[in-house]
């Protein structure tokens, strides 16, 4: 199980907000809470040089690898174990 998530987009993607939205959905009413960090990774060199052309992609902190785009909410909870 994991205790952290990453969920890394950027703003005005519609696809990122598709993603947080169906993350939102997998975790509803979870217990106990799975925390997600939003993080823009045009804030991020690294995480740019390497995830720009797949946005958005999940990551869980001890899961590899990340789930990158196209995902559905069966693709979440089977990568998220739930």
């Amino acid at each position: 199980m994991v205790a952290t998530l990453r969920l890394l987009g950027t703003k005005g993607c519609h696809l990122c907000e598709q993603a947080e939205a169906l993350l939102l959905a997998a975790l509803k009413d979870r217990h106990p809470p799975i925390d997600v960090e939003i993080i823009d990774i045009i804030d991020e060199p690294l995480l740019y040089e390497r995830f720009s052309t797949k946005i958005p992609v999940l990551q869980g902190i001890d899961i590899d690898p990340p789930l990158t785009w196209p995902f559905d909410l069966r693709e979440i909870e089977d990568y998220l174990n739930l």
